[in-house]
C-alpha cells in the first residue's frame, strides 16, 4: 500500500486529491499509466503506507528525524495552508508529514529555513522531498 498526499486539490489519475489529505492506495490495483502519473506529478508526495503508519513497537521519530520532515514540508505548502501571517498551519503540516507536528515545530523548522540561507521559509512554491526513513 503507499499512501499519496497531495500539496493542492487536483485530479490526478482517475482519483481525486484533497490538499493535505493522505490517500492510501493498492499499487496492485494501478494501472501502468496511473502509476506513472502520480510518479510524475510534482505536486503528490508518494509514500509506502507503512512510512505513514508507525507500528506500535515501531520506534517513535527521533526530535532531529520530525524536524527534518517538517523542514521538508514547509516549502510545499499552498497560501491556503498558511495562516494570515504566512505561517504554516499545524494541521496543514501535520496532514503532509503524516503526524502531529506542534506550533513549536513548525516555528523551529520555519526559522531554520530562514537560517539556512536559501531564503525559501515556505512563502510559495518548491523545496525539496521529506527525508527517507
Amino acid at each position: 500500500m503507499i499512501t499519496v498526499t497531495a500539496t493542492r486539490t487536483h485530479r490526478r489519475a482517475n482519483r481525486n486529491f484533497e490538499r493535505g489529505v493522505p490517500v492510501t492506495i493498492d499499487p496492485d490495483k494501478l494501472s501502468e499509466a496511473e502509476s506513472e502519473a502520480l510518479l510524475s506529478d510534482p505536486e503528490l508526495s508518494i509514500r509506502e503506507a507503512s512510512q505513514t503508519a508507525k507500528e506500535p513497537d515501531e520506534p517513535a521519530l527521533s526530535a532531529e528525524e520530525r524536524a527534518a520532515w517538517i523542514t521538508a514540508v514547509i516549502p510545499t505548502l499552498g497560501d491556503d495552508d498558511k495562516t494570515r501571517d504566512g505561517a504554516p498551519k499545524v494541521k496543514a503540516v501535520s496532514a503532509a508529514v503524516g503526524f502531529d507536528v506542534s506550533k513549536a515545530e513548525i516555528e523551529a523548522a520555519t526559522a531554520a529555513l530562514s537560517q539556512s540561507g536559501d531564503g525559501n521559509t515556505g512563502q510559495g512554491e518548491g523545496g525539496s522531498e521529506p527525508p527517507s526513513q
